[in-house]
């Protein structure tokens, strides 16, 4: 099985699963996602700082209505650099004047067997990463978001609070496979 060229497809398949996922689980209220905005393959051009003038394009990226800049950013890349990553990090929770939240990145490695992927996903509180393709590894955990990094500084509806929110490595390897 190979790694299908068109990867950013996968990032809206993704984020598809998850809100349904987050939704049936009750970790989100019902109708949430008429309030938030949702962009696959949106570009970005209202960063602040030393990132003024800086344009990104990403994969897909989710915000609380009524905001210019996203709270969660996806982005998908096929054998992206630690560096690069963490540059692309960067510029999203500096340049955004503190909005964005989250990055996720889908990233793809392409080893001597094969291809390898990884969900790696930062907060302001830390990094998680889970090796997702060929193989789930045994023992490694679903990396988790608080519900307050998906709504920013829009506050958290009511006995919603705290609830941590599930990004599957077994619905992302799904999209992977789906395509392939």
């Amino acid at each position: 099985m190979e790694i299908p060229h068109f990867i950013h497809e996968i990032a809206t398949d993704f984020v598809e699963f998850l809100w349904w996922a987050w939704t049936r689980d009750e970790s989100v209220p019902a109708g949430a996602g008429d309030l938030f905005y949702s962009d696959p393959a949106p570009m970005a051009t209202e960063f602040v700082g030393d990132y003024a003038g800086s344009y990104k394009n990403t994969a897909f990226f989710i915000g609380p209505g009524g905001q210019n800049l996203p709270t969660v950013v996806l982005e998908t890349g096929f054998l992206e650099s630690a560096v690069n990553s963490t540059n692309d990090k960067d510029m999203w929770f500096q340049g955004t004047g503190g909005v964005t939240r989250v990055v996720i990145f889908i990233n793809t490695i392409r080893g001597d067997g094969g291809y390898a992927v990884f969900l790696e996903v930062w907060t302001r509180r830390g990094y998680q990463r889970a090796r997702v393709y060929p193989r789930l590894v045994e023992g490694e955990s679903d990396p988790v978001l608080d519900i307050s990094d998906l709504w920013g500084a829009v506050p958290v509806p009511a006995g919603y609070g705290g609830n941590q929110l599930t990004l599957s490595r077994e619905d992302l390897k799904g999209c992977l496979t789906k395509v392939a």
